[in-house]
């Protein structure tokens, strides 16, 4: 199963240098989606049984994906400890502050933050901005990697249609970020009474993906159980949700129609419990 994902995610990206240019724009996209979720799986170590081979392979995705692998690895784990912990920096997520937090902030940082997760640009230009960002702290090696690949690229499918390929797969993994974490009834605690277990029961979601995307996203819509135990790969996901189906019933399903009432979330209420526009603030 591992090298048949690999091999069929390489097969994508050659297929979309040949394909008629919309088509292959798209399935380039979804190439890329694939890439970054098999890197986050190298990234924890349960790709491959050899840590060696999963961090090449993490490294190969990585580059695929215009991500700096070293400093992905830095983020997500603080993710993993923090997500949806109050009073620590939340990463990976799309409504990161409480509202008394934001009211903290000076005026630019506000207006920063405003035009970042804003619901007029969280799901436009933040997603391109957001994973090229990543590059600002990459290791030289890893910026060598990601400009000769661009450069073939480039070369070979035309400059608009690259960064057209990219945007799309930004978009689409900002999409899935919010829905993942951002939804009615989060999970949100203080250090004190924070639990992560309960985070991963209730602060996370269970993504009803539409069956076309299935075979792009690599079980991601499974994060629920990504969070209740890290040590699952990618391809066991669907596996272990049937297995225990008792155990996972409460958690909180959500689907892609969900984004026309949450993309305005960008904050979360700690006194009211519930998430706010920061444009609103």
């Amino acid at each position: 199963m591992r090298q048949q994902i690999i091999i069929v995610t390489i097969l994508m990206f050659v297929a979309s240098s040949i394909l008629w240019k919309p088509l292959g724009v798209l399935i380039f996209s979804a190439a890329v989606v694939r890439s970054f979720i098999i890197m986050h799986d190298c990234g924890h170590g349960i790709y491959w049984k050899n840590k060696y081979l999963d961090y090449l392979t993490g490294l190969a995705a990585a580059t695929v994906s215009l991500t700096s692998y070293s400093d992905w690895l830095n983020i997500h784990k603080k993710h993993h400890l923090h997500s949806n912990e109050i009073g620590y920096e939340q990463h990976n997520q799309t409504s990161p502050l409480t509202v008394n937090e934001f009211k903290k902030l000076d005026d630019w940082e506000r207006f920063m933050y405003k035009l970042q997760f804003g619901k007029y640009s969280l799901f436009t230009i933040t997603p391109t901005i957001t994973f090229l960002s990543s590059l600002l702290n990459a290791k030289l090696y890893e910026l060598v990697l990601i400009f000769i690949m661009l450069g073939l690229l480039i070369h070979k499918n035309g400059f608009i249609e690259t960064w057209i390929g990219y945007s799309i797969a930004a978009v689409f993994g900002v999409t899935m970020f919010h829905l993942q974490h951002t939804f009615d009834g989060s999970y949100k605690e203080e250090s004190e009474s924070y639990d992560a277990q309960e985070n991963a029961l209730r602060g996370t979601s269970f993504i009803q993906m539409p069956f076309f995307l299935k075979w792009f996203t690599l079980n991601n819509e499974y994060h629920h159980i990504h969070h209740y135990n890290q040590t699952i790969p990618c391809y066991k996901l669907a596996e272990y949700h049937e297995n225990n189906l008792e155990k996972f019933k409460n958690v909180k399903k959500t689907y892609f129609s969900d984004i026309l009432t949450t993309y305005k979330w960008s904050l979360y209420d700690s006194d009211e419990k519930k998430f706010v526009d920061c444009l609103e603030l």
